[in-house]
């Protein structure tokens, strides 16, 4: 099960939000160098953290792990002139699992996270990330 909450996590992330939704984002549109960390309560060990580079733009503004895991559906999104926030359900083999997330720009920067919770399992993830340059 823990390993499907990641699973999931990992989905939440490779969504994209609703079109439009960013129109007065206070953000960068490039390549970004992203970091995510999750906290999975019950772990022998801290899971360690991921880095990878994405291309975000105003259509794209989520930070994204990508994933066969599908079945994840935003179910709303909102974005101010500094965060997009985000509900996302997932069912994985008739399990369903229910996050809500924020991240917060900066520029070229932006700080925020997620939980996630399924089967009365929560857990947190930490994002964070920096534009490094323009998309190729």
């Amino acid at each position: 099960m823990k390993y499907g909450v990641c699973a999931a996590a990992a989905v939440l992330l490779s969504l994209a939000l609703v079109p439009g939704v960013s129109a007065g984002l206070d953000m960068i549109a490039g390549m970004w160098e992203i970091t995510t960390k999750w906290d999975m309560p019950g772990m022998p060990m801290e899971m360690p953290s991921v880095t990878f580079t994405q291309c975000l733009s105003r259509e794209n503004t989520v930070p994204r792990i990508e994933s066969e895991y599908s079945g994840c559906t935003i179910i709303n999104a909102e974005a101010t002139d500094s965060s997009v926030a985000w509900e996302v359900e997932c069912s994985d083999n008739g399990k369903i699992m229910k996050g809500i997330g924020k991240v917060t720009y900066n520029h070229d920067t932006f700080t925020g996270g997620m939980t996630l919770e399924a089967e009365g399992i929560t857990t947190t993830h930490y994002l964070s990330g920096r534009r490094i340059g323009d998309c190729t």
